[in-house]
């Protein structure tokens, strides 16, 4: 369970989708409109309170993700299918826009796996990296091990907090402002996909 107050907190909930579920969330996302093109993701759709198929996310997924919350007056800023092919960096999502100008504050951000390698992988080498911001006397290790895709002396100032494997259909969440990152997955992957959920209050 999520708790009331996520501040500086973040945890994994075990399996709480089939995939069954998240290939036929997949299928409707696809049909959404795309996102901008970026150098991170092969595919990218979005449903926010615009979307023509708002009403179908908060019937068919916002009742799952508001059972695993403590708080149940979250709101969705937006939720994403995402196909990745090369990693995020160290980065925070304390600055999403809430919706229709709607008064509130980011968060908690939560992450369901899909598949890596569309499905042809194991999920053993991919991770999200939970931070926390401070000195990392560790951060050689760090890189070498997790984040090599990021600048050294970025990873000098970030300590791992956690570090989540990847699993199908679990829902990996952080608090919107605790610094995160993907861990240097193109090592031994192609391609990674998952759904993305953004909350705010």
């Amino acid at each position: 369970m999520i708790p009331n107050k996520p501040i500086n907190k973040w945890g994994i909930i075990p399996k709480v989708f089939t995939e069954e579920q998240l290939l036929g969330y997949k299928n409707v996302f696809i049909k959404c409109k795309s996102e901008p093109d970026d150098k991170f993701s092969e595919a990218q759709h979005g449903i926010d309170i615009n979307s023509f198929a708002y009403s179908w996310f908060m019937s068919k997924i916002w009742p799952i993700i508001l059972e695993q919350f403590e708080n149940k007056d979250i709101k969705l800023v937006y939720g994403m299918y995402a196909s990745f092919k090369y990693p995020f960096k160290i980065h925070d999502d304390g600055n999403k826009t809430i919706p229709r100008h709607d008064s509130g504050n980011n968060y908690v951000s939560c992450l369901i796996p899909i598949s890596v390698d569309n499905g042809k992988s194991s999920f053993g080498n991919a991770h999200t990296i939970i931070m926390n911001e401070e000195h990392n006397h560790n951060a050689k290790e760090d890189y070498k091990r997790y984040l090599s895709h990021c600048e050294p002396d970025q990873v000098e100032q970030y300590t791992i907090d956690g570090i989540c494997t990847w699993s199908l259909g679990d829902v990996i969440w952080w608090d919107s402002h605790k610094p995160h990152s993907s861990s240097n997955f193109t090592v031994n992957h192609a391609s990674k996909e998952c759904i993305v959920i953004h909350t705010y209050v």
